[in-house]
């Protein structure tokens, strides 16, 4: 497959505003699942980006999605909103998820790195 397919594949489902959908699930149905839902995809897409080395892709992505959930966030949130996730405000957690999901990702690609530098050293190819 052409690179600039993939690439243009990874930049759409990173781009999807998954605070957005992890908070509006957490809001509707009081469950957590979005929140592991939106871990679970965002470390598959960080392999993904490995394979294919389009780190900066996906942080281009991360940037989208924050842009896109901070607007739906904006233009949605209702007065439910503005008291259920105390102690922060619906955007000062968007804020907060979206450091955490950078650490993270920072954090997969920090261990991705290592083991391979480990596995180069120790004379296995990958």
């Amino acid at each position: 497959m052409k690179k600039w397919i993939v690439r243009l594949l990874l930049l759409v489902v990173f781009s999807f505003p998954y605070v957005y959908f992890s908070m509006y699930q957490d809001l509707i149905n009081s469950s957590m699942i979005g929140y592991g839902l939106m871990i679970a995809t965002l470390i598959f897409l960080i392999f993904i980006c490995n394979k294919t080395h389009n780190f900066p892709v996906g942080a281009l992505g991360n940037i989208i999605s924050f842009i896109a959930s901070y607007l739906l966030i904006t233009c949605s949130t209702g007065e439910k909103w503005s008291y259920y996730f105390k102690p922060f405000t619906s955007v000062g957690l968007l804020i907060f998820v979206s450091i955490a999901i950078i650490i993270l990702q920072l954090a997969v690609i920090g261990i991705i790195k290592s083991r391979k530098l480990n596995d180069t050293k120790n004379g296995h190819n990958l």
